[in-house]
């Protein structure tokens, strides 16, 4: 029996990206599994609002192991999820293992330079202690990630995120089957939903796409929208009729990867930026000032976030990097593919490690 742990807010937000992960994760676990997989999901997102009370109910030496993929690690003076690291210290009282599997940063910008900040404290702490201990397991699900981990003397794998990864369709060549109907998904931040609507236009003049505009978590707009908020399988049964993502959400962009489907990335934060600098990825940041960003403004991102909501998305630079790619028969996504490949058996050690021997076909 196993406790997931995920930050998907169905009391909130509803964001679908977050029940990807999870489900990502069950998949590839149910795929291996040589017997009946057991679990149970528990929410800890802050606007969960029975979570304290689930947490002083649960008996954690029921479960076999904690999972808790997309673990996001906080910086000094960042807001952290206090629920999360309850569970971990219950479970370490009770020698019950933890997976933190494919842990990423939120940081904005979110570029090199500052993965030389300071993970906060009270989570180094933790993070450190399962990493000591050979029944846990920690990984990152990207190269910022990484080193930002490895700067504060936390040394792991780079993993990848589970939401990249299906069995079924691993090594899959890429769909190019037809380029018709894109979808855009909107970005976390509202001073860009401008910047959707002027790559909506833009794909529809130059281009001569259907474009539909998609949410992927709860939202009150007077932009018309596709409302794939929810769950996963409202991704899946939208995106399914879709051939090409180009949008703001990582995981819209991942599951277009994942299914074999072209996708553009605009980063927002050190979470798609760190993604595309892994996978050599199809992209751009969101902030079109990022090249004037150096060191010393490493610990300057409320200034930055002020010059960012000025700043536009280089719409331009996508279409000419969206020529580019068609023309070249999508070379950068299929590099993006066989880099995400080689990753895959890194997942199935996890995996096994989860499960066991006794439970694990691998």
């Amino acid at each position: 029996m196993f406790l997931i742990l995920t930050p998907f807010a169905i009391e909130g937000t509803r964001n679908s990206g977050d029940d990807l992960i999870i489900k990502s994760l069950i998949n590839l676990l149910n795929h291996y599994s040589i017997k009946t997989l057991n679990y149970k999901i528990i929410s800890i997102a802050k606007s969960t609002s029975n979570k304290i009370q689930v947490l002083e109910k649960i008996k954690i030496s029921e479960y076999d192991a904690i999972l808790i993929p997309g673990f996001r690690v906080s910086i000094e003076n960042q807001d952290i999820l206090e629920i999360r690291l309850k569970y971990i210290e219950k479970a370490i009282i009770n020698n019950i293992p933890v997976f933190a599997i494919g842990c990423s940063w939120c940081v904005y910008p979110g570029i090199y330079y500052q993965t030389s900040l300071k993970i906060n404290s009270k989570e180094k702490a933790l993070l450190k202690y399962l990493l000591n201990d050979n029944k846990n397991y920690v990984s990152t699900r990207d190269i910022f990630t990484n080193l930002f981990m490895k700067n504060n003397n936390l040394f792991c794998e780079n993993t990848g995120d589970m939401a990249l990864f299906d069995k079924n369709k691993i090594h899959n060549k890429l769909d190019l089957n037809q380029l018709n109907r894109i979808a855009i998904s909107l970005p976390h931040n509202k001073y860009h939903f401008k910047d959707a609507i002027k790559l909506k236009r833009m794909l529809e003049v130059n281009f001569k796409f259907e474009v539909f505009i998609v949410s992927h978590q709860k939202l009150n707009s007077e932009i018309d929208f596709i409302d794939c908020s929810g769950n996963s399988i409202k991704l899946d049964s939208f995106y399914k009729k879709i051939d090409m993502h180009i949008g703001f959400r990582l995981h819209g962009h991942k599951w277009f990867l994942k299914n074999r489907k072209p996708s553009f990335l605009i980063a927002e934060d050190g979470r798609g930026w760190g993604h595309l600098a892994t996978f050599n990825g199809l992209g751009i940041h969101a902030f079109s000032l990022l090249e004037k960003f150096h060191t010393e403004n490493i610990n300057k991102s409320s200034e930055l976030r002020k010059i960012h909501e000025k700043s536009r998305v280089n719409i331009t630079l996508i279409d000419k990097m969206l020529r580019n790619e068609i023309n070249n028969n999508f070379i950068i996504t299929k590099n993006t593919l066989n880099a995400i490949d080689s990753l895959y058996p890194l997942n199935l050690k996890i995996i096994k490690k989860i499960l066991g021997v006794d439970y694990c076909e691998i």
